[in-house]
């Protein structure tokens, strides 16, 4: 499955919205980066990678400033061919021309060298090691895409005071489940306590998920969206800082089980 342009658009003319609109619930993220000395404005991600042919897709809170990756930033003469080069970035970004000799993921830098990402290749180890896929590596951009649910970017979580954060919140909760109804994902598997909180802000579960991530794990809930589309979500742990092999091997079965459910068993060892 991909993401259509158009969900891609309505993110990208968002942020432009919230640069020139001092009333918009994420004006103030604008303000924070410019008053942290990051300019140009860094735009938000509405998405990463190209497809998700399992229906997975791994979810974080926000995405994290890029103190030195060659990333879309605000243009004062924002144009169509600026959209193009931003959705093309975000789609393209685990393509295997951002892959070394090992198969590992690494970003662009402004002065033409590059670094690893430890998220992503932390996300494709646990596919790897827990999920297994019979014949083929597991792909971040083929197998599954990361969201966030909060699409601006900032250091360490932050989204401003209580009042902004709430504010920010939610108005990001319309375009978290406009994706989730666009994606049509299987699993969704929050990363952390941030992103599983954030979760069930946007859907309807059955039963709901503890807040703390420790006691989420290794058991899957079912949520539905206010459009009506169910989804399983199976949290686990940062994967910036994984946990132990038994907790992820935990997490791994409630994928399996779940996309065996969807008829996707049959792609695992």
């Amino acid at each position: 499955m991909e993401i259509s342009r158009k969900y891609c658009k309505a993110v990208f003319d968002d942020a432009l919205s919230a640069v020139t609109d001092k009333n918009h619930p994420c004006h103030h993220l604008v303000e924070w980066q410019n008053k942290e000395g990051y300019r140009p404005f860094q735009l938000p991600e509405p998405f990463s990678g190209r497809k998700t042919s399992l229906g997975i897709a791994f979810v974080g809170l926000n995405p994290s400033i890029s103190h030195n990756e060659n990333i879309p930033t605000y243009s004062q003469n924002a144009s169509n061919g600026d959209f193009e080069k931003y959705d093309e970035f975000y789609r393209s970004r685990f393509d295997d021309k951002y892959r070394d000799g090992d198969g590992k993921l690494f970003v662009e830098d402004w002065n033409n060298s590059n670094h690893k990402v430890r998220l992503w290749n932390n996300i494709e180890i646990f596919g790897n090691q827990c999920l297994a896929l019979k014949g083929r590596s597991f792909k971040i951009g083929e197998h599954a895409l990361l969201i966030e649910a909060v699409r601006y970017k900032a250091t360490k979580g932050f989204l401003g005071t209580s009042k902004e954060k709430k504010a920010a919140m939610g108005h990001q909760k319309k375009f978290t489940q406009d994706l989730i109804d666009e994606g049509k994902f299987s699993v969704l598997v929050p990363m952390g306590n941030a992103a599983l909180r954030q979760l069930s802000e946007v859907l309807n579960f059955e039963a709901p998920p503890p807040s703390a991530i420790g006691q989420a794990m290794g058991n899957s809930y079912i949520g539905k969206t206010e459009k009506g589309t169910t989804v399983t979500v199976c949290p686990i742990q940062h994967l910036s800082y994984p946990p132990g092999i038994e907790q992820k091997e935990a997490v791994a079965r409630q994928i399996k089980k779940a996309l065996a459910r969807c008829g996707k068993r049959d792609e695992f060892i």
